[in-house]
Order: structure tokens, then sequence, then C-alpha cells
């Protein structure tokens, strides 16, 4: 399987979004997470969101676990079980 994060971030009024192709659910979740450490030294960004996709049936769709979990909440429920 295929999968990517994509990165959104608005500084003053513009909008960038950015995408990286990662090995899987692990990668997708370092980089996630050093997107938005990045995203928070940064004063300039007003917002910002992300996520984790996988290529299936010739498109990009939003990933979710067995559990029907996306990526954010696979995060979250690791860093409480901690």
């Amino acid at each position: 399987m295929k999968y990517r994060v994509w990165w959104w971030r608005q500084v003053n009024r513009m909008r960038k979004i950015e995408f990286k192709e990662v090995e899987g659910v692990e990668e997708a979740k370092k980089v996630l997470k050093q997107l938005t450490l990045r995203d928070l030294e940064n004063k300039d960004v007003v917002a910002n969101g992300g996520g984790l996709e996988v290529f299936k049936d010739r498109d990009w769709e939003e990933y979710y676990d067995e559990l029907g979990r996306d990526i954010w909440e696979i995060i979250e429920e690791e860093e409480v079980s901690l």
C-alpha cells in the first residue's frame, strides 16, 4: 500500500499544503508530530491541520485502521496509555 501525510498551514493570509509519502502508520505518526512541533515554534502560523491518506482504487483517501480510527485518534490513544 502507498501512504502519504498531508499537512496544511496558514501564515497570515497565505495557505500552503504539502504531501510527504511515508512507509506506513509508524512513520506517519513521527512526521505528523514533527510538523506539529515545527508549527508550534513558528509564531507566524495561525492555523494548521493534517492527516494520513492511503492510495486505494486509483485515488487517495483518508486512512482509518481496522477499528475505524484516523491517525490522530491512534496517536491520542497511544499517548494516553503512556
